[in-house]
């Protein structure tokens, strides 16, 4: 069928949305890249995972956004 169950249907797109910034739309053949920033990073593993980690002490972290 054409919902894709059995492997013959076809991707279209998403939309992928942050916190802030504009909307980005993932079509077929595009990548999403998840990135880090300061004191965080992301580790794409596995099948369908990615993990994003707080790299800096979360104490000073807070600290400092506060």
């Amino acid at each position: 069928g054409s919902d894709g169950a059995d492997g013959s249907g076809t991707f279209k797109s998403f939309t992928v949305a942050g916190s802030s910034g504009s909307n980005q739309t993932i079509t077929n053949g595009n990548t999403l890249t998840i990135a880090g920033g300061a004191g965080i990073t992301t580790t794409a593993s596995a099948t369908d995972t990615v993990t994003i980690a707080v790299t800096a002490d979360p104490i000073a972290f807070a600290i400092g956004l506060g």
